[in-house]
């Protein structure tokens, strides 16, 4: 589901923003509020988790929310719980620790982070009027080793030329298949691929099973699809003639362009072009 999905969002939304869409359907659609109810969970818990994912929701109105304090799942006495799972003021929380532990076990990447001796060492502290989660100095060697665990993944996996090569070669696929490979979604609707991230039922059928689909398919309105798949299949990747990165970032530009280098790349295809 990662690959596909991944690519959807850098195409249409930010992530976050999908993932409060995804959990408000997960509740929906399992009739979870109720249960929710049962264990104490009201409408404050809910929007508490969807700040967790998205940080501050500009939708969303309560008494407690100021200039100084955008939230309105807890007040500012409960500061530190923002800086769990999405932490917008440093950036070490357990969101990082994750795909810390996940990728590199896979990619076989040594991931010399200590978790549990942070958290160990990790206190709540009333800094400024606000509580942060803060840890002893002595830990400076221990988060050292977390950004240079995540600047290795970047670097070796994240960002690597192949690894943006084959993402685009994808997206190329997913695109030129757009008009012709649809999902169904809410109300027995089919909905394009691209529409995907606007319907929740459609976008849960969204998982990497569409690249074997459209590999498999005979649809001839998929063929240019198909052979750009097939391509990756026998390693048959574009080739990357120059790289370049804007000197000055445009706000009008993507993140995904500012964060990487632009490729020109050419297939087998147009090499005479």
């Amino acid at each position: 589901m990662h690959c596909t999905h991944t690519i959807i969002y850098h195409m249409h939304t930010q992530h976050e923003d999908g993932s409060v869409r995804m959990f408000e359907h997960l509740l929906e659609s399992n009739d979870l509020k109720p249960e929710l109810l049962n264990w104490g969970l009201d409408e404050t818990d809910l929007t508490l988790i969807k700040e967790q994912i998205a940080g501050p929701l500009e939708s969303q109105l309560c008494s407690q929310k100021t200039s100084d304090w955008p939230y309105c799942g807890r007040t500012n006495a409960k500061s530190f719980l923002y800086e769990i799972v999405a932490n917008k003021r440093n950036g070490v929380d357990v969101d990082k620790w994750d795909y810390f532990a996940r990728d590199c076990h896979c990619l076989g990447i040594p991931n010399n982070f200590d978790t549990m001796r942070y958290m160990k060492f990790a206190r709540v502290i009333d800094v400024n009027n606000r509580k942060q989660i803060c840890t002893r100095d002595k830990e400076v060697g221990n988060l050292y080793e977390m950004f240079h665990t995540r600047s290795t993944l970047h670097r070796r996996a994240y960002q690597h030329k192949t690894s943006k090569i084959i993402e685009i070669m994808i997206t190329e696929a997913l695109e030129k298949a757009n008009e012709h490979f649809f999902l169904l979604g809410s109300n027995g609707k089919e909905v394009r691929l691209s529409e995907s991230i606007d319907d929740m039922v459609a976008y849960t059928r969204l998982t990497d099973q569409v690249f074997q689909q459209i590999l498999l398919s005979t649809d001839p309105n998929l063929k240019e699809s198909r052979e750009i798949l097939e391509k990756i299949e026998r390693r048959q990747l574009y080739k990357c003639v120059g790289q370049t990165q804007p000197s000055t970032p445009s706000k009008k530009l993507s993140k995904v362009l500012q964060d990487t280098c632009i490729f020109y790349l050419y297939s087998e295809k147009n090499k005479q072009t």
